[in-house]
């Protein structure tokens, strides 16, 4: 069953945090911070893992200078519509920091 949009988005949020959080596993911090998040739905992980190889792919050709900054980021818009603009913009600037 597809992750609600607000659901995926505070569990993206949670996936995306840095420092002594990014050590435990990502089931470990859903099931605590998100428990209505059911354990089936732990498959949005693999649809996180794909937005962001999507970004890093995209920050990576505008850091070779084969993509200008303003497509890579309606290139992303464009491939994940249902994205809010606030998680959209952490991807892309973490995109670019790892690319």
């Amino acid at each position: 069953m597809p992750v609600p949009p607000d659901l995926f988005d505070r569990a993206f949020e949670i996936w995306q945090a840095f420092g002594l959080e990014m050590q435990r596993p990502i089931g470990e911090r859903w099931a605590e911070m998100l428990p209505t998040l059911d354990p089936a739905d732990y498959a949005a992980e693999a649809r996180i893992r794909a937005i962001e190889l999507t970004a890093l792919g995209l920050a990576s050709a505008m850091i070779d200078g084969r993509l200008a900054e303003d497509e890579g980021r309606r290139r992303l818009r464009d491939a994940h519509p249902d994205l809010t603009d606030e998680r959209r913009a952490r991807i892309w600037n973490q995109a670019r920091y790892f690319a």
